[in-house]
């Protein structure tokens, strides 16, 4: 879906999609491929772009290369 949220975690990324937030940068979307060059330090983190996350459920598998 391209919907796009308001309220969501990420506003201005389709609602529902994988996003990766490094340290306290931008949100990005995640998708099969992707490729970035980190850049900040910090922990990276993942969440479903979601407005209410207390009803979600199941989970996800990534896997993360570093060259």
């Amino acid at each position: 879906s391209s919907i796009e949220g308001p309220d969501t975690l990420a506003p201005g990324l389709r609602s529902w999609c994988l996003i990766g937030r490094i340290g306290d940068g931008a949100p990005f979307e995640v998708s099969d491929g992707i490729q970035f060059v980190a850049g900040a330090e910090g922990s990276l983190r993942f969440a479903v772009n979601d407005s209410y996350q207390a009803d979600n459920s199941g989970g996800l598998t990534v896997t993360i290369s570093v060259n």
